[in-house]
């Protein structure tokens, strides 16, 4: 028998009330411009890998590994805000909200380097560009105009919201009419190392 390809990517997702604000600044950024299209869905997510057409053989394979990628990191406090545009705002060809992390902790450029050395031993490394986190707000078709441009660049200091992610998914891409659905495959806690940074004992949320 052939081969099953299914498109996946491993992600943190997005709690209702993040992404509810989330939402309102994509359609506010929409109302922008004719060029600019939010997303179809509110699932909203910081891809953390992208793996693509993915062998239906390999999915227990990747979850595994995402489970060995996550060990010993603690959840993820999360400020979201601040917009940014790949490549530029005036080149704009995708809107997203800045990712940082509270208290200058690094643990999420951590858990992405860990997963991209566990997934890359099984066939699916990385991107070659470095991680930059994010949340893809809006995509755009042609070049943004002025009034998208400017609204980008003058949100540096946007405030989108707060949250505590606890938890990193091997996620399906399924399309459909109206956009893609979005199916957890695995699930795994972020639960740190009792005693270590982020643990039971440090005190921890």
């Amino acid at each position: 028998m052939g081969r099953v390809l299914v498109r996946t990517f491993v992600a943190l997702r997005c709690g209702p009330d993040v992404a509810r604000r989330l939402r309102r600044e994509s359609d506010r950024l929409a109302g922008l411009d004719r060029a600019c299209r939010a997303p179809a869905t509110d699932e909203y997510h910081a891809t953390l890998h992208f793996l693509g057409d993915t062998d239906e053989r390999d999915l227990a394979a990747v979850g595994r590994a995402l489970g060995e990628a996550a060990r010993g990191i603690p959840p993820l406090r999360l400020r979201y805000g601040g917009l940014g545009a790949f490549p530029t705002p005036t080149r704009a060809r995708v809107v997203f909200a800045a990712l940082r992390e509270e208290g200058g902790e690094a643990h999420l450029p951590r858990l992405a380097r860990a997963v991209g050395e566990r997934l890359g031993r099984i066939g699916y490394p990385p991107e070659s560009r470095a991680f930059h986190a994010h949340v893809t707000l809006a995509r755009l078709r042609g070049l943004p105009g002025p009034a998208l441009a400017e609204a980008v660049a003058g949100a540096v200091d946007l405030d989108l919201g707060r949250e505590t992610v606890s938890e990193v998914r091997f996620i399906l891409s399924d399309p459909g009419e109206r956009g893609y659905r979005y199916i957890d495959l695995t699930v795994v806690p972020l639960e740190g190392l009792p005693g270590g940074p982020g643990g039971a004992e440090s005190g921890a949320e």
